[in-house]
C-alpha cells in the first residue's frame, strides 16, 4: 500500500521535500486506479484536513493520528485532543439521536 502514496506524492513534485496539501487532493483517485477500494482512498484526503471534518469516523482520525506521528511528534497532543473532542461530541449525537426513537 506505501506504492499508491508515493505515486500521489510524486505528482505533487514539491511535496516530495516540501509540506503541501496536493497529495491530498491527487491521492483518492490514483490510489482507486490502482484497485484500492473508495472507502480507504479517502483517507489521502482526510488525513490532512480532519480539523475541518467534525464527523469524520473513527478510521479517519486513526490515520490523521499516524500521520503526525510519522512527522512531527510535536503536533502528536493536539491530534489526540481533537480526536478526543470529536470523540465527546459523537457521544452527544448519539445521545440526541434517542430522541427520535
Amino acid at each position: 500500500m506505501l506504492q499508491p502514496t508515493i505515486s500521489a506524492k510524486s505528482g505533487a513534485q514539491s511535496e516530495l521535500s516540501d509540506s503541501g496539501s496536493l497529495h491530498e487532493r491527487l491521492g483518492p483517485k490514483l490510489l482507486e486506479e490502482r484497485d484500492i477500494a473508495p472507502s480507504y482512498a479517502r483517507f489521502a484526503q482526510t488525513h490532512g484536513s480532519w480539523r475541518n471534518q467534525p464527523d469524520l469516523p473513527l478510521g479517519d482520525l486513526l490515520v490523521a493520528l499516524a500521520d503526525t506521528l510519522g512527522h512531527n511528534p510535536w503536533d502528536v497532543w493536539l491530534t489526540v485532543d481533537g480526536i478526543i473532542e470529536n470523540a465527546d461530541t459523537a457521544v452527544d449525537r448519539l445521545y440526541g439521536q434517542e430522541s427520535f426513537y
